[in-house]
């Protein structure tokens, strides 16, 4: 087998557990009315428990527009709503989502933020 190929056989089994990994993961809302076209939510991380015990910390980025549009947690916080975020708002948007291991990966998730 050639050096070149190699080398990519290489990259691709250095890829693999990332994918796997951030296959495991995911983030789920929840969203309660507060009047006037507002609504209240919360972003919060899915995974498994031994996952979730290899997360280090949670940076939700949001809009410009909101206060610390830009969010780390670093504790688990309620079992049921682990890593959460809260905020208010009136609209849909987008959030991205970087979830740091303790092995140093950084793993990139994507919410849209979807109030109804």
């Amino acid at each position: 087998m050639r050096r070149g190929s190699l080398l990519l056989i290489g990259l691709i089994a250095l890829l693999l557990p990332v994918r796997e990994a951030a296959a495991e993961l995911g983030s789920f809302q929840s969203t309660r009315a507060v009047g006037n076209g507002r609504w209240e939510w919360t972003i919060a991380i899915r995974a498994d428990p031994a996952t979730l015990r290899e997360i280090f910390c949670v940076e939700y980025s949001l809009e410009p527009t909101f206060p610390h549009p830009v969010r780390r947690v670093c504790t688990i916080g309620n079992p049921r709503t682990p890593f959460a975020t809260r905020g208010a708002a009136w609209g849909n948007t987008r959030v991205d989502i970087r979830v740091f291991t303790r092995s140093g990966r950084i793993l990139l998730l994507q919410h849209q933020l979807r109030l109804n």
